[in-house]
């Protein structure tokens, strides 16, 4: 089960070592009271609702724990890293990651970062270069294999 929860982790931690090394620049303790929560949720797998079989502070599965870390660093990258080039990286990296894991974790994605392009924290041209990206991996994707036709079409049924 430790293996299952953890298994997000060989991708989630570069991103987020990217993330504390940008804002450590600035403010090691910032950096810190980021990493440090996120090493907490990522490594306890705490049920709190007993009703549900499967362990996840919010006790409803695997994937849905994944992308709560997911949209963690999502919000950290939205709200703490200030190099515009590695904003617009982790962006599209996360919203890749967040759309091959679960869908529904891409639409808050999106929702967060139009919310970040509406109140000025990021640039649309920023937002609209990270989406470019992600289209630029799923196309030859979904090109070769099907996947994301395949993954769309079943998520519509």
């Amino acid at each position: 089960m430790l293996l299952a929860n953890w298994g997000i982790l060989p991708v989630a931690l570069p991103m987020m070592a990217l993330i504390v090394a940008d804002v450590g620049k600035r403010s090691r303790g910032q950096a810190l009271a980021l990493l440090l929560p996120f090493l907490l949720f990522a490594s306890l797998p705490i049920n709190l609702h007993s009703l549900y079989p499967m362990p996840g502070f919010d006790g409803f599965g695997h994937y849905n724990r994944h992308i709560s870390l997911l949209l963690y660093l999502l919000v950290a990258t939205l709200l703490f890293v200030e190099a515009r080039g590695l904003q617009v990286g982790l962006l599209a990296l996360l919203m890749l990651t967040l759309f091959l894991v679960k869908v529904t974790g891409a639409v808050s994605g999106t929702f967060l970062v139009g919310y970040a392009v509406l109140s000025g924290r990021m640039r649309l041209r920023d937002a609209s270069v990270a989406a470019a990206l992600v289209i630029a991996v799923l196309a030859p994707l979904d090109f070769v294999t099907g996947i994301v036709r395949a993954y769309v079409d079943d998520i519509l049924t």
